[in-house]
């Protein structure tokens, strides 16, 4: 029997020059409640009278011009941390942090090449890992 987990990573745009917070996960900005709508259904679902901490969520880079914004990889197990450096949100950017990542990053302690992360950070196909063996399998 195998045992597979989600590859829980992602890609995320970001205002030019922005830093994370060291040490603070945050959610990404298009999950803030952003209407009344959602901002009253957020209070049902945690059951808070309140919204929000809009600082726990990372900043909208909504009516940015792609040359105004980087793209970073993260995790998202939680709400979130970078486990890469920015680089240009273009298609040069795109390559640089796919073999950024295949340089420097792993999963569950397996090195993953540039084709693997570029199907797990632009497309919708589901990366799955082997819990027992680490091996990576591209889905979709």
């Amino acid at each position: 029997m195998r045992h597979m987990m989600m590859v829980q990573r992602e890609l995320r745009v970001i205002p030019k020059g922005w830093q994370h917070p060291d040490h603070k996960g945050l959610f990404p900005a298009e999950r803030f409640p952003s209407t009344p709508e959602a901002l009253a259904k957020w209070c049902e679902d945690y059951e808070e009278p309140e919204g929000p901490d809009q600082a726990s969520y990372m900043p909208s880079v909504a009516g940015l011009a792609p040359e105004q914004t980087e793209i970073m990889a993260y995790e998202t197990v939680s709400e979130g941390g970078p486990i890469s450096p920015a680089f240009p949100n273009s298609p040069e950017g795109r390559m640089q942090l796919v073999k950024w990542l295949a340089e420097n990053e792993d999963i569950m302690g397996q090195q993953v090449d540039g084709e693997t992360w570029a199907a797990i950070l632009f497309t919708d196909a589901l990366a799955l890992s082997d819990v027992h063996t680490g091996a990576i399998e591209i889905e979709g």
